[in-house]
């Protein structure tokens, strides 16, 4: 746990500026050391971080996502949005951590389009309005 103390502190410290909100979450999940392939579209990402900074909250190392919307200049409201990932349906969050860029570019699969199903608690609804969605 306590490198991942020292990570965040990177993530506060490394690019950010003092009192400033322009953390990008590209920048953040470099910093965090998110495992990330060349080529990888931004979706996929995006997914990776939002299940490290809910697990930064579950583990205990950040009291809460405002406390990590602080330490990562991030909104709250981001922070919110990147972690409601992660509430996907397992197949859906699976299929977009096995997108490549040119399918991911080509269907037009960003974070943004994903919200209206991460609202949906029932994954067969989530499900069901993926299906109706381009194809991966």
């Amino acid at each position: 746990m306590g490198s991942l103390r020292v990570d965040l502190w990177n993530v506060t410290s490394v690019g950010f500026g003092s009192g400033t909100r322009a953390g990008s979450p590209s920048r953040i999940a470099h910093t965090l050391g998110g495992g990330f392939r060349e080529g990888q579209p931004k979706v996929t990402r995006l997914l990776v971080l939002g299940h490290q900074f809910e697990k930064l909250v579950r583990d205990g190392v950040v009291e809460d996502y405002a406390a990590l919307s602080r330490l990562t200049g991030l909104s709250t409201a981001r922070v919110t949005q990147l972690v409601n990932l992660t509430l996907l349906a397992p197949d859906i969050q699976a299929e977009i951590l096995n997108l490549d860029e040119d399918t991911a570019a080509r269907n037009r699969t960003f974070e943004r389009g994903l919200r209206d199903l991460t609202a949906l608690p029932d994954w067969n609804e989530q499900r069901t309005r993926q299906s109706g969605r381009a194809a991966w």
